[in-house]
């Protein structure tokens, strides 16, 4: 247990940091996420639905549906519920370490650009983690073509990012520079992007604005500062050992971790039946360096 109890270590700061306070939510607009991670097996990427929610100085980006963000009533929920999911769940019984299915998206993207800043909230066994990077900067081409989608006119874009091109649909209508996953940066919202291979792609499926007033507040009630690398370092010793990766972080004498899969559909298996399912992840894990969603 030491080798993952160090690697922790590693990531513990001297003091946590309290989240953003709670924003007026503008809209919210829902995608649907294709990725072909294995260039071998086209026929069968990975899908997400994510939704972007747009408050008044930052969007935030994760796995959705998490909370309806719609009414008024919904404000508490949102400032609870705002996290990336967590790898552990408090259950009777004692803690539960939970492995999440390959392309399950276990963060959350909040671009600040005011500050320049892009955050991604992340959560180990019962630690919540921010990274801070520079916000993407992409020289977006802005063509003459237009398309509509839903009640918006767009217009076209073509920028590279973390190699690929990619071609996005924007609308002035809604003026905001914000768009989905690390995509950002043109003079209204992305509703729809794709790169030029056909192997990434984000589609609208609904725009919602609230009808009332809306709070909306991105990562948890407190965070350890982490690099990237620290991060993946955790990470990949959580993946290869859970229980003991989540027991390091547990006081002494507290019952020991059970472990659960979740797969991309939300249902949970836990106990012996999860490990057979945690194996098979990481068979399938090895394969997605043949395409990785940010090539450089």
């Amino acid at each position: 247990m030491r080798h993952y109890t160090f690697l922790l270590l590693l990531l513990l700061p001297t003091f946590s940091t309290l989240a953003q306070e709670p924003e007026t939510l503008l809209v919210a607009v829902d995608y649907s996420f294709s990725h072909i991670h294995d260039t071998t097996n086209r026929s069968n990427p990975l899908k997400e639905n994510m939704t972007l929610n747009v408050a008044a100085h930052t969007a935030s980006y994760r796995r959705s549906p998490l909370i309806p963000t719609n009414t008024a009533t919904t404000a508490t929920a949102a400032s609870s519920a705002g996290a990336a999911p967590t790898a552990v769940r408090v259950v009777a019984g004692g803690p539960m370490a939970v492995v999440y299915a390959p392309g399950y998206t276990e963060y959350e993207l909040v671009q600040s650009p005011a500050t320049n800043v892009l955050k991604i909230f992340t959560s180990i066994g019962m630690s919540a983690y921010v990274i801070e990077q520079p916000l993407p900067r992409i020289d977006w081409q802005i063509g003459q073509q237009t398309k509509t989608i839903g009640d918006y006119t767009c217009q076209q874009a073509t920028g590279t990012y973390a190699g690929r091109q990619y071609i996005a649909w924007f609308t002035t209508e809604l003026p905001f520079r914000y768009g989905p996953w690390k995509l950002s940066g043109l003079p209204g919202l992305i509703l729809e992007a794709a790169d030029a291979n056909g192997e990434v792609s984000f589609t609208c499926l609904a725009i919602r604005k609230p009808t009332e007033e809306t709070k909306h507040r991105y990562g948890r009630n407190s965070y350890i500062p982490a690099s990237e690398q620290a991060v993946a370092k955790a990470k990949e010793a959580f993946e290869e050992n859970p229980v003991a990766t989540m027991q390091s972080q547990l006081p002494q004498g507290a019952p020991a971790p059970r472990l659960a899969y979740r797969d991309l559909n939300g249902k949970s298996t836990s106990g012996e039946d999860a490990q057979p399912l945690i194996d098979e992840k990481r068979k399938i894990a090895r394969r997605f360096i043949n395409n990785p969603l940010e090539r450089k």
